[in-house]
Formats: C-alpha cells, sequence, structure tokens
C-alpha cells in the first residue's frame, strides 16, 4: 500500500500537469511547469495565459542557438456562444542551449496582438489539440464585427473549390478546394485575405490553398481566389 507521502506527490503532480495550458509548436517538448510560471509572470496583469505556442529559429535547437519565441494568448476579453477574442503577447528568451532558461523569459517588442477564435461545433474553446486542429485561435490585422468573423471561418471551414491564381502554382488554371487551420485573416485595401497554416493542405500539388481572398457578396461570403505556395 503507497504511503500517504507518496500519495501527496502523486496528487500534486498531477494537478500541476492539468494546470497547464496546451503547450503547441515546434519547441512545444522542451518547454516545463517552470517556464510556463515565469511566461506567465513576464506577461503580468494580464492574467494567465490559455494557451501557448512556442517555437525557436529553424535549426537553432541544439544547432546554432536563437531566441525562444512563446506566442501567450491571454484570457478572452470578449465572448459569445459562438466566437471569442483576446490579446496575444509574445514573449521571448534569449539563450542558446537545447531548453530555455526559465530566469530569461521576458516581453519582446511589440508584445501585443488581437486573436479571435470560432469554435467547432460540438467542441468547446480550451479544446485545442495540435496546429492542425481546426478549433485553433487566429489573429486579426484590422478592424471586423463579431458577425464577419464568424462568416468567414465558417465559410472556409466549408472547404470551398476555389480558383488558383495563374502564376501561384503548378496548379495554374485550376479549382481546388481550400482547407487548413486558419492562421491569420487580414483586412487592408486590397481587401480580405485569409492565410491558413502552411502544410495543412497541399498547395503546391493543387488541392489546397495557403492564402484565400474572400468577400461579401449577396447576403453571402465567397471566395475570389486562392493563392499558394508563395509567402503572404
Amino acid at each position: 500500500m503507497p504511503n500517504v507521502a507518496s500519495v501527496v506527490v502523486f496528487i500534486a503532480l498531477a494537478w500541476q500537469a492539468a494546470a497547464l495550458p496546451p503547450i503547441l509548436g515546434p519547441a512545444a517538448s522542451r518547454i516545463t511547469s517552470a517556464d510556463v510560471t515565469a511566461i506567465t509572470r513576464a506577461v503580468g496583469g494580464d492574467g494567465t495565459p490559455w494557451l501557448l505556442n512556442v517555437s525557436t529559429p529553424i535549426g537553432s535547437i541544439g544547432v546554432t542557438g536563437g531566441d525562444w519565441l512563446a506566442r501567450a494568448y491571454l484570457p478572452p476579453t470578449i465572448q459569445t456562444v459562438q466566437l471569442r477574442r483576446g490579446r496575444v503577447m509574445s514573449v521571448v528568451n534569449r539563450t542558446w542551449p537545447s531548453v530555455p532558461e526559465p530566469a530569461k523569459w521576458m516581453l519582446a517588442e511589440p508584445q501585443l496582438e488581437s486573436w479571435a477564435q470560432v469554435a467547432v461545433a460540438g467542441r468547446r474553446f480550451e479544446d485545442v489539440l495540435d496546429e492542425a486542429d481546426q478549433n485553433l485561435p487566429f489573429s486579426m490585422t484590422g478592424q471586423f464585427t463579431d458577425e464577419e468573423l464568424v462568416g468567414i471561418v465558417q465559410f472556409i471551414r466549408s472547404r470551398p473549390v476555389l480558383p488558383r491564381l495563374p502564376w501561384a502554382t503548378s496548379a495554374a488554371g485550376k479549382v481546388a478546394p481550400v482547407y487548413g487551420p486558419i492562421m491569420s485573416i487580414v483586412r487592408n485595401d486590397g481587401g480580405i485575405w485569409v492565410h491558413m497554416r502552411r502544410g495543412a493542405s497541399a498547395a503546391c500539388n493543387g488541392d489546397g490553398s495557403d492564402i484565400v481572398s474572400v468577400a461579401y457578396r449577396d447576403s453571402n461570403w465567397t471566395g475570389v481566389f486562392a493563392w499558394g505556395c508563395v509567402d503572404f
């Protein structure tokens, strides 16, 4: 029979693991509870992050070194049944070993962005599995109403079939379904652009896309064209 001390230690470790937010990104496996505590401290009084995405420059882990970057998704400031919004703060760690030093996490500049999330039907907002999950939050640039964001995301999740730009890929002149988790939605003078995760779709092979131009026409969201295999 286990002694009382062993049971207490087990419960404490289980509680600590359960208290950690989901940690995504290529460097997620190297982040410890001490790092999470330090990152939370770095964002100050803005709240405990509910999601972290951690990365380092390509080839830096255990090779050439580089800054660790943690994107800390802060608690939502607006929430409805379908959508919620909040802020993202970037926190860096300027150490170069194979694991970061918790004491060296600090706020980056610029440090604040906006995120939004449209829940997948039947799932909780907090239910984020990995970077290929449709339930991921995404960043926003420009002003959007809640109704616009919900409509755009629902349109993209319907896997619309769109024409490809003639110079974008080897699939020039073809049409292809769009799919994959959304990374960002941008509104600028050129229109509204949905940037989708590279690798989540086979854009170079003609059956997916990285970027989609969308517009609101005749009371519905529609896709203008898809553009893949190029940097946004």
